[in-house]
């Protein structure tokens, strides 16, 4: 892990803690004393430091007159983030205890403040000006400054670096440390020691770990594996925070069910930039067909291999030809088609005999294969159970049975270790399960300490976030650094290979018979999983592929990296390299070839967006606009601009932030070179991507100067596109006659030309934007008239507008009060948002859904909408958010969850001031209804002024009607029948008028109400 720089000094990449500890108010101190007698006090502190440093098993870099330079790690152990806080802890109380000749007026002694952090740094060998050793990186760099923003007697300590430890340290409250643009690290103030001894998350170490405590998880998964046997599917999710056990469960059922007669189906995803489309399906396809290339050799072949697994399937050689080799076929399957493929299959294989099908970290799935598993459930009726592992469940997950792993409780938690530490006696085991929090890395973890004489750390029981902290890693490193040489390198090389080597790769990189063995005293260490039969490799946790990569140099990736490369390349020509595209871009990526880099990021970016992958396609096109950057030369320009046009349309429908950075360099570069069409083809998506995440004001400003640079162009159908987009822009910003003119302007000009494959989605588009915008106005006849065009122009497969459409069509439906075909269409567009893989569409119609139960039945429970919001207010794509956070805060009130309610009528305010004013009224009206509040308890009637006024803005009479409705229900339950009931009649004849039937009826009704009163 070490190499030697151009200074011939040795560095290396290690995880250390850095300790930064000062004397406070050193300055005045010094120059209120006689110089000897401030020396006399340095030499004493210089003592001091050093007994204390070493006591705790630390190193002195550094003795800067009154401070220490100290580093915790250079000898592997796992817990230095405890052993650097309990010397500062010993260091302060030394230091307080120094006697002192000379007091001086108001002195009350000596403190010191610390700083410690933790991290990954290279440490270059030093010299006798620079010290033992240079570090660069962070650790040293944030320690050094939580030092200095420590007051005196304090220290404060990094979260990465105590962690799940701070529970042996009695700690003050929580602090924010910003230390860079938008960074900022937790920080704690340690106020001394406790007597908790605490630890969590373990990781098996020398054998597979041992099952236990999972009786009741396992007889779930036993009882679902029997329904199946029965003949009814059966979906099952494990879910848990990375090294809770997922695997090693699922692992332990699969062989049970392989001892009943089931077959055995498994696959894995990955969250690297080389890991293919589809990748678990693939996977599965290439272990049914026993291939172990990437793709199959010969059609023959092939058909007879689907033919040996049910007679007939031979009929899909073409479409399975395809998915796993699409160069050598002219056939382009869609997502329905492969869909079909992988249900035709499993029918086939449950005919034979029940199939449990397990597929890990679903959390790293593509959109893709999201897209293909939505079709299980039409397998209902089949002898079928599908696992699925995952770190947590995301919006548009199919409705699974859920078993949730939790840390092993104290009596598993000793059989375990008992287990793992036979020779052990009872004092060491019931340190350990106190340590380890009952989870089965930690448990391991701690074990392997032991067994090894090491130290056991301690560690709090209560972290459970996806991000490793930094004892994690040090316990990783710690035990790689006992490898021997040639076993190290063989798992370097497989770091860099990727988290899951194929066999035929490992094959040509390493001299596998001579490594046999290696590999499986890796595997018997459990840091590599056991060799499958192909030869494939994997590491068991990913986290250990992390730590082990990250300890090597930028050099000794480069040389390992261009060596796969290199042998794909040698091994693979033609079609058969097809499939390896994305492989052969991250590799030559990260060798800085960035030519090659590039031409095969591009291809496989195309080959992702013809199979509708779009996030493997925005993955692919950026990392080629990366690697085009570091070219230069007029082709260099024409291909940048041509492939960001080209990831525009991958990410038409799912836009963040980050696109925003690359359309306007398309801007800069277009308009350094005056290449107008260029520079407006930037602002026009530019436009769009903000239109996209509801930052409309932004959006108007990179439209309107794509207007004007339309205007001087000889392209009538881009004028057209933007003059469209214009329109849809408008809307969004509640700009309606600017709005209603710009989209029936565009509308005309397109119409012609609606049924060429390019326009008409678009068109669909506008018609559905000009719905919206009458539906919110009230004029529901022309607002179905317009969908219901769009709707019989786009018929056919799903595209990415579909969603869109019906979720606008499904808010016209509520306005009006159709809960019936809200609900109705509201379902569809969860079903869109599903076999798309889009997040966002799917939370949007959970919330329309929840809406319309809601009205239909108000006992419903609000969890799906609140969870999908709770999604939406993480993610980037706000358009049209307002709409939904404002019908939560009306349901939210209605339930007297006043405090839920008002946070979510913040979203809706803060949307407001972004244009996006469709639920400004409605929340409101809400709030008007919601006790306690300044505005409310003040007048309620404000409020009300304010939804009107929200409502005048955006020209919606409908929105005027409701108001006047709500606030007379108001009135009428606050004792003011007779304003209540002058109110009405207006009401109930503008609603009538409009098609709002149902709202008219309750005003019938609560007219009637306030008569009998």
């Amino acid at each position: 892990m070490s190499s030697t720089g151009t200074s011939g000094r040795r560095a290396e990449r290690r995880y250390l803690t850095a300790l930064f500890s000062d004397l406070s108010d050193s300055t005045a101190l010094a120059s209120s004393v006689d110089p000897e007698e401030f020396a006399e006090l340095l030499d004493q502190l210089n003592r001091t430091f050093e007994q204390v440093i070493q006591r705790h098993g630390g190193t002195i870099l550094q003795v800067r007159g009154d401070g220490v330079f100290a580093v915790f790690g250079l000898e592997a152990r796992e817990d230095e983030g405890r052993r650097a806080t309990e010397a500062a802890l010993e260091l302060h109380a030394a230091v307080k205890n120094i006697s002192f000749c000379s007091p001086l007026p108001g002195y009350s002694g000596l403190t010191m403040h610390s700083g410690i952090h933790s991290g990954l740094v290279l440490a270059v060998e030093g010299d006798e000006v620079l010290g033992r050793f240079v570090l660069v990186g962070d650790a040293a760099n944030l320690a050094s400054r939580l030092s200095d923003a420590a007051g005196a007697d304090e220290i404060l300590v990094s979260e990465t670096s105590l962690g799940a430890e701070r529970p042996f340290f009695e700690a003050g409250e929580a602090r924010s440390f910003e230390f860079g643009a938008g960074e900022a690290l937790t920080v704690y103030p340690i106020l001394g020691r406790t007597s908790v001894h605490t630890r969590f998350e373990a990781r098996t170490f020398g054998r597979q770990t041992p099952l236990v405590g999972r009786e009741r998880e396992f007889s779930l998964l036993r009882q679902a594996l029997e329904t199946c046997r029965q003949g009814t599917a059966q979906m099952v999710s494990i879910v848990a925070p990375p090294g809770v056990g997922k695997t090693r469960l699922v692992d332990e059922f699969l062989k049970d069910a392989q001892s009943r007669n089931f077959r055995v189906l498994r696959g894995y995803c990955e969250s690297y930039l080389n890991a293919e489309p589809l990748q678990p399906v693939l996977q599965i396809l290439r272990q049914l067909l026993g291939l172990s290339r990437p793709n199959p050799t010969a059609d023959a072949t092939l058909t007879e291999r689907l033919s040996a697994i049910s007679p007939g399937l031979e009929s899909e050689a073409d479409v399975v030809q395809a998915v796993l080799a699409p160069s050598t076929s002219t056939l382009r399957p869609s997502d329905e088609a492969i869909g079909d493929l992988v249900l035709k299959l499993t029918r086939a294989l449950v005919a034979d005999r029940p199939v449990v099908v397990f597929i890990d970290d679903w959390q790293w799935a593509d959109d893709l294969t999201r897209v293909t598993l939505r079709n299980a459930p039409e397998l209902a009726q089949s002898k079928l159970l599908l696992i699925r592992a995952t770190r947590e469940l995301l919006p548009g997950d199919p409705a699974t049975a859920t078993i949730r792993l939790q840390p092993l409780d104290a009596s598993h938690a000793m059989a375990m270790i008992q287990t793992l530490l036979p020779s052990a006696d009872r004092l060491v085991i019931e340190q350990v399960r106190r340590s380890s929090g009952g989870n089965p890395l930690f448990i391991e973890e701690l074990c392997h300490a032991v067994a090894r004489g090491a130290h056991t750390p301690t560690l709090h029981d209560s972290w459970q976030s996806t991000r490793i902290p930094n004892q994690i890693n040090m316990l990783i490193a710690s035990r790689v650094a006992l490898l021997s040489g040639r076993q190290l390198q063989l798992l370097r090389t497989l770091a860099v290979m990727g988290n899951v080597v194929p066999g035929w790769l490992l094959e040509s990189v390493v001299d596998v018979p001579p490594s046999l063995g290696a590999l499986e005293q890796l595997a018997e260490l459990d840091l590599l999983a056991p060799m499958e039969a192909d030869g494939t490799v994997r590491f068991k946790h990913g986290i250990t592929r992390d730590v082990v990569l990250d300890s090597l140099n930028r050099h000794e990736r480069q040389t390992i990296h261009l060596q796969v490369a290199e042998i794909i390349e040698f091994r693979f020509s033609g079609a058969d390299r097809e499939p390896l595209l994305e492989t052969l871009a991250y590799h030559y990526g990260e060798t800085q070839e960035y030519e090659r880099a590039a031409d095969y990021a591009e291809a496989a970016g195309d080959k992702a967006l013809a199979a509708s992958a779009m996030d493997r396609a925005r993955s692919q096109f950026q990392a080629a606009l990366q690697a085009l950057d570091q070219q230069s030369g007029r082709d260099v320009y024409d291909r940048w601009m041509s492939i960001s046009r080209r990831l525009a349309m991958a990410c038409l429908f799912d836009a963040e932030p980050a696109q925003c950075a690359i359309y306007q360099r398309a801007i800069d570069l277009a308009r350094a070179r005056g290449d107008l069409e260029n520079e407006a083809n930037g602002e026009y998506w530019l436009a769009y991507v903000n239109y996209a995440m509801g930052e409309a004001a932004q959006a108007r400003t990179h439209i309107d100067r794509a207007r004007l640079l339309a205007a001087d162009m000889d392209s009538e159908a881009f004028r057209t596109q933007v003059l469209a987009s214009w329109g849809q822009i408008r809307g969004a910003a509640c700009d309606y006659d600017a709005a209603l003119a710009t989209l029936d302007q565009a509308l005309t000009v397109q119409a012609p030309f609606k049924h060429r494959p390019r326009v008409t989605h678009a068109y669909g588009y506008s018609l559905a934007a000009k719905g919206m915008v009458l539906g919110d106005q009230g004029r529901f006849d022309e607002a179905f008239a317009c969908f219901d065009e769009a709707q019989e122009l786009t018929r056919g497969p799903i595209h990415p507008t579909h969603g869109s459409m019906t979720s606008m069509r499904t808010a016209v439906y509520l306005w009006q009060g159709r809960w019936e075909e809200a609900l109705e269409a509201a379902q569809a567009s969860v079903q869109i948002g599903e076999r798309m893989g889009s997040r966002y569409i799917t939370a949007m119609g959970i919330a329309l859904r929840a809406y319309a139960r809601w009205h239909l039945d108000p006992a419903t429970d609000l969890t799906d909408i609140v969870r999908a919001l709770a999604w939406v207010e993480e993610s980037h794509q706000s358009i049209w958010t307002s709409l939904h956070f404002a019908w939560l805060t009306e349901m939210l009130v209605s339930r007297r969850r006043y405090h839920e309610a008002r946070r979510a009528a913040v979203w809706v305010l803060k949307r407001a001031r972004k244009l996006d004013r469709l639920g400004e009224s409605v929340a409101y009206c809400a709030l008007a209804a919601t006790p306690g509040t300044p505005a409310t308890a003040a007048a309620p009637d404000r409020c009300f002024a304010r939804a009107r006024q929200s409502a005048d803005r955006r020209q919606s009479p409908r929105e005027l009607a409701l108001i006047d409705l709500k606030q007379a229900r108001w009135l009428a339950a606050n004792g003011a029948g007779e304003q209540a009931a002058a109110m009405l009649p207006g009401c109930r004849d503008r609603l009538s008028a409009m098609g709002m039937y149902t709202y008219a009826a309750e005003v019938q009704r609560l007219e009637l109400k306030l008569v009998q009163d």
